[in-house]
């Protein structure tokens, strides 16, 4: 919860300070953190890397490659949803201009602030029935990732509306109040519908990036991870929604320091090689009166971003990007065949996947179409190498020429 008497727009540069002044080792160590329960199971730990967040459980799961290209649908629905923003807002000025008074304004403000909260509530349960429908079979899973895009769009719409809306509470003088703070309070909601994968994603169904292949998770109605590769990064997006308890105590509350503080302690215990080797960074923040934090710690393969829920201590979302050859890798495996030699890089699960394929005679990179799990995830290209997502569990990666050679080898 963000203390009364310090403005949001502090939050960071208080945090930076904490992170300064305790140093990494203490933080890690710190003791808030430590007693509200230790690790958490679905914060899976890896060797000389970021851990990361896998949703897990008793609940079904379902994995799969979906490759991703231009989709006519999704692009006019993102239109859609950028003209619909627009309008609101000048809608909106236009009112708050013909407003008769001081009230008029505030209750129009207010009602904007009730219209969004509605709009946040039903992206997020047709982003779960997505989820429900793709487990059951109901729906495919081209037709989920659409979905998850058009819901980003739209969340990212109702973002811009709710910014503005809070920039005129904000700027109004005493009598905004309770309207100010849910204002602020939707910020969550709305951010954590999508996220950098999600979003480029987006971009290659809108037609403003190249094709690819984008790695589904999904568990149960509660999890969902989004993994995909562009601009020679990872770009890694995951959600586990039984770690969100919003109308619990904060546990941060009480201990006698800023909460911001205790967030970043839990955070970097939660994740102690990102922040052992690396360091907090911004963002670095609180959600208005909500029990969330954004907790950001630049590490020498990338940077990761955990959301915090105060009520369980927990992470339930989180947002990676790393570097792709700076990731370590942990195992190779080769296979040859039909004069190919294919060889894999693999890191760790969710993680980059390196796939070379040469000429087993001369070790002359070759152009071939990669096949995993039954999904074209890309070709080679002139160099032989192709970089794509890494999946969990076992796993069939196979390379065919287009004059018919084809070699393959399973991973895990």
């Amino acid at each position: 919860m963000v203390p009364s008497s310090l403005p949001r727009t502090a939050l960071p540069l208080v945090a930076l300070c904490l992170a300064a002044a305790l140093g990494v080792g203490a933080v890690v160590a710190a003791g808030p953190a430590g007693e509200s329960g230790g690790g958490q199971p679905a914060v899976v730990t890896v060797s000389n890397t970021s851990g990361y967040l896998q949703p897990a459980g008793a609940s079904a799961e379902r994995r799969a490659y979906v490759h991703t290209d231009v989709e006519v649908g999704v692009a006019v629905a993102d239109d859609v949803a950028e003209l619909r923003a627009t309008h609101e807002r000048l809608t909106l000025a236009n009112e708050l201009e013909a407003a008769p008074d001081r009230t008029a304004r505030l209750d129009a403000l207010r009602d904007r602030v009730a219209t969004i909260e509605a709009r946040a509530e039903a992206i997020h349960a047709e982003q779960r029935a997505a989820r429900e429908a793709y487990l059951d079979g109901s729906l495919s899973r081209g037709a989920l990732l659409q979905r998850l895009a058009r819901l980003d769009a739209r969340a990212d719409a109702a973002e811009r509306v709710r910014s503005t809306v809070e920039e005129r509470l904000a700027s109004s003088s005493a009598g905004a109040g309770s309207a100010l703070t849910e204002a602020q309070n939707l910020e969550v909601a709305l951010e954590t519908v999508g996220g950098p994968a999600t979003r480029r994603v987006r971009q290659r169904f809108i037609g403003n990036r190249s094709s690819g292949a984008t790695y589904l998770s999904v568990v149960g109605s509660h999890g969902l991870v989004v993994a995909t590769v562009a601009d020679d990064r990872l770009y890694r997006d995951a959600v586990d929604a039984t770690e969100r308890d919003p109308d619990g105590p904060s546990q941060f509350a009480g201990a006698g320091e800023p909460e911001i503080s205790v967030a970043l302690q839990r955070a970097a215990s939660l994740y102690p090689w990102a922040f052992e080797f690396g360091s907090a960074a911004q963002p670095l923040r609180g959600y208005g009166d909500t029990a969330v934090y954004r907790i950001t710690a630049e590490h020498p393969h990338g940077r990761v971003s955990v959301y915090l829920d105060g009520a369980t201590t927990n992470a339930f979302r989180e947002i990676q990007q790393k570097r792709l050859e700076a990731v370590p890798v942990v195992e190779q495996r080769r296979a040859t065949g039909d004069g190919l030699a294919i060889r894999l890089n693999a890191t760790h699960e969710t993680g980059p996947l390196g796939v070379t394929v040469t000429r087993e005679a001369t070790g002359r990179p070759v152009d071939a179409s990669l096949v995993v799990d039954g999904v074209v995830v890309g070709s080679t290209g002139a160099d032989g190498h192709l970089w794509t997502i890494q999946p969990r569990g076992t796993a069939t990666v196979s390379a065919r020429t287009d004059d018919g050679a084809t070699v393959a080898v399973d991973l895990g």
